[in-house]
């Protein structure tokens, strides 16, 4: 069969598969079965226990208590399924608020784009489900992969990977991500031999516009990587910047110590926590302890062991702290070494500047990342959270919003939309500011920093309640916190005259209002 026959076949599968379920065909069924001669449903009756029978109403059509049960079987498969569809598919740990504030910024930042993508979590089909982070790590590095293409718009694999173990509507995913394209597979992993299926399909259709298999073994990731992007990149009618293949044969590592590498990058598209954070970090030294001049893992392991000083230097001793600077700046130092136009290794390096304080440089550094890889969401909301921190709040706004647009439903939302609160309560506006640190508080009830700027936006507002209540609120979560404690946000050493007079006119004044301790 040619591929032009095989396209309506393949479109009226997907079709069926969309929006034909085995309740609908089990309703349409019973709905035929009402029609059927009479010596069938007197049979069908005879299948029903006497004792059943005898509490239905004599005189009763039968027939019709047959169709009306099957129409009533379609017509609630058909409610059901639109329903599933007016949301899009979230873990079932997350709490219906977050679904909420998830959504609204799925609507609000993203829009569709003719040449965009996203790729969903790639199936496992080892029977070792243990397996399961090396496809969610090579479903990251794919994605890292597609975003070198010129001019594609890529979603951050932290967004797509919410949707693993769901049932997918593929037309519904292209709507609410505002993709065009989307790449869906499979990998199975045996021995040391790798086989990955991939289909890259048109979202608007749910037309299959090719699919291909791909073997190789463990040492040839990469190479098959490069093979699949290159597929993607000719369907699509773009050339690819293909960095990635001409440093193919560099890629090409110790398969044991690419294992530790996708599961660390696996681990990072998950929500941090220190004990997360700790174990991409063990990962990346055990990648590199077999492959030390690999400038990916070095520059992971640093911004690693840097987020772990910036996201819960609170719970750290003073010497664990200078530890995790000394140990961050030289993976940094290393990646950097290795490959100076390495989006990561700029990536870590603007982390380290903000650990440093020196947020100017931080902000030079997240944009030369940006510049080597535009789809890299982290990379655009630290931008925006350096120039919140250099006293221009007005311009951090727009990279914050990008960060959101590329990655709407990642493990960092709630980090953006604490920035954006700040950079509006920075500006006096008040209603924007608590408008977005609700929403990052029902992302995350656990972050202090976002209920401190809360008090203080409250407060700046004059709900002088609210405002002690939200500070109530702090105080449970965080015991000890205090204003000098809170070094993201504090004024440093390094920062701008601009920074400081917005910390010492704008927020101290209202977060003393709002009773927060210094």
């Amino acid at each position: 069969m040619t591929e032009s026959q095989q396209k309506p076949l393949q479109h009226l599968r997907t079709t069926f598969r969309v929006y034909v379920t085995h309740w609908a065909v089990a309703g349409a069924i019973v709905t035929t079965t009402g029609f059927a001669p009479d010596h069938w449903v007197a049979h069908l009756l005879h299948a029903i226990p006497s004792g059943w029978r005898q509490a239905f109403p004599s005189g009763i059509d039968y027939r019709l208590v047959v169709v009306c049960l099957g129409v009533l079987m379609i017509v609630a498969d058909v409610v059901l399924r639109n329903r599933r569809r007016l949301r899009l598919e979230v873990p079932a740990t997350t709490s219906s608020a977050l679904i909420d504030t998830q959504l609204v910024v799925v609507e609000q930042f993203t829009s569709p784009d003719k040449q965009s993508i996203a790729v969903l979590p790639f199936n496992n089909l080892s029977n070792d489900p243990e397996q399961a982070y090396f496809t969610e790590g090579l479903t990251a590095s794919l994605t890292t992969d597609l975003s070198r293409i010129s001019g594609l718009f890529v979603i951050a694999s932290a967004t797509t990977a919410t949707l693993a173990g769901r049932v997918i509507d593929i037309r519904q995913i292209g709507r609410d991500l505002g993709v065009r394209y989307v790449l869906q597979g499979s990998v199975q992993r045996g021995s040391d031999r790798l086989r990955v299926n991939a289909q890259l399909i048109e979202a608007a259709s749910g037309a299959q516009l090719w699919s291909d298999r791909f073997d190789g073994g463990e040492a040839d990731l990469f190479a098959l990587q490069d093979q699949i992007t290159g597929r993607i990149a000719n369907s699509i009618g773009r050339e690819i910047n293909v960095r990635a293949a001409v440093d193919a044969e560099k890629r090409k590592t110790n398969p044991q110590a690419t294992d530790f590498l996708i599961r660390g990058i696996a681990l990072a598209d998950k929500p941090h926590t220190l004990e997360g954070l700790l174990e991409q970090e063990e990962l990346f030294r055990k990648a590199l302890a077999l492959d030390p001049n690999n400038s990916d893992a070095w520059a992971r392991l640093g911004r690693a062991i840097l987020m772990q000083r910036t996201n819960f230097g609170s719970i750290l001793l003073s010497e664990q702290k200078d530890e995790k600077l000394r140990e961050g700046r030289k993976a940094v130092e290393k990646a950097i070494a290795l490959d100076s136009k390495s989006a990561r290794a700029h990536l870590a390096e603007g982390v380290l500047y903000r650990v440093l304080g020196n947020n100017a440089a931080s902000a030079r550094a997240m944009e030369a990342a940006v510049a080597l890889d535009r789809n890299l969401a982290i990379a655009h909301a630290g931008v925006g959270i350096a120039l919140i921190h250099v006293g221009e709040p007005e311009k951090a706004i727009p990279w914050i919003e990008q960060a959101m647009r590329l990655d709407p439903l990642g493990p960092q939302i709630d980090i953006h939309q604490a920035n954006m609160g700040r950079a509006y309560f920075l500006q006096r506006r008040s209603d924007l500011a608590i408008e977005w640190l609700l929403k990052a508080q029902s992302s995350n009830p656990r972050i202090p920093r976002v209920y401190a700027n809360l008090a203080a936006a409250y407060a700046q507002k004059g709900d002088d309640a609210a405002a002690r209540l939200t500070t109530d609120s702090l105080l449970r979560v965080a015991p000890n916190f205090k204003i000098s404690d809170d070094a993201f946000d504090a004024s440093g050493p390094f920062s701008p005259e601009a920074y400081r007079e917005l910390y010492q006119q704008v927020f101290l004044p209202a977060a003393r209002k709002a009773g927060i301790p210094e």
